[in-house]
């Protein structure tokens, strides 16, 4: 970070004494904010304390979306917290759908984490996202190039949203919607469709890029089937013709 800058949250932290301990200082600070007897009565609780909206973050699942709007979340944010904390967790894009779902329109619902380009942006939204936030890109900017930096890198977000929602034929926000989007669970249903349109035209479909790869490996699969039964045609050719030739010498 520039010199004359600290993040709020490290406000009055001795950074240099961290640096000193024996095991990971940050992880040690960050271990030191945990409170293990935190519950759901205590998202209540902050309710009477303040009037500003309480927003559950690190929600990945739907039983843990509707915990949230029972206890009285104004909002939830989708976040693994950048995957720092527990191996394995799922990206949060994949786990915003469910969540979406279990909310039912009664709060809004970020997402949080892996949001590197316009395109990301788009996917959030067109899964029932009402808005996303933007962690690394922003910090990483704000350490190489102060202000500038950051004024930079969210202005490539916004010209790199922009331009999906144009070449996606959405003129405003309420126009990205779930059809645009076309996820690894959707394969089953989408993958015959295009592989008909395929046979009948004789021509390449537009791949939604997220079944891309799946589609890339059934065509090789196709192409694969075709070379044998032509290897397998071929071979049975010349075996007729060898049995001909052997029956002439005997007569």
């Amino acid at each position: 970070m520039p010199p004359h800058l600290t993040l709020k949250n490290f406000e009055g932290l001795d950074l240099g004494k961290i640096d000193k301990t024996d095991d990971s200082g940050l992880a040690s600070y960050v271990s030191s904010q945990i409170d293990r007897s935190l519950n759901w009565k205590d998202v209540e609780w902050l309710q009477t304390i303040t009037h500003l909206p309480i927003l559950v973050k690190g929600v990945l699942t739907a039983e843990d979306a509707r915990l949230s709007v029972q206890a009285g979340a104004a909002g939830i944010i989708v976040s693994n917290h950048g995957a720092r904390q527990l191996d394995y967790v799922p990206a949060t894009i994949m786990a915003l759908e469910e969540v979406v779902k279990a909310a039912q329109g009664r709060v809004p619902v970020f997402l949080d984490g892996g949001v590197r380009r316009g395109t990301d942006v788009f996917k959030a939204l067109a899964l029932g996202a009402s808005g996303v936030f933007i962690g690394r890109p922003v910090l990483f900017a704000l350490a190489a190039h102060g202000e500038a930096g950051v004024r930079k890198v969210l202005q490539m977000l916004h010209d790199e949203f922009e331009l999906t929602m144009a070449l996606s034929g959405c003129r405003s926000l309420k126009d990205i919607t779930r059809d645009h989007i076309v996820t690894p669970w959707d394969a089953p249903r989408v993958v015959p469709k295009l592989f008909g349109k395929l046979r009948r035209r004789r021509t390449k479909p537009v791949h939604p890029p997220m079944v891309g790869d799946l589609i890339v490996a059934l065509q090789r699969l196709d192409n694969a089937k075709t070379k044998i039964h032509e290897i397998t045609q071929v071979e049975r050719g010349g075996k007729q013709r060898r049995l001909g030739r052997g029956e002439e010498e005997e007569d």
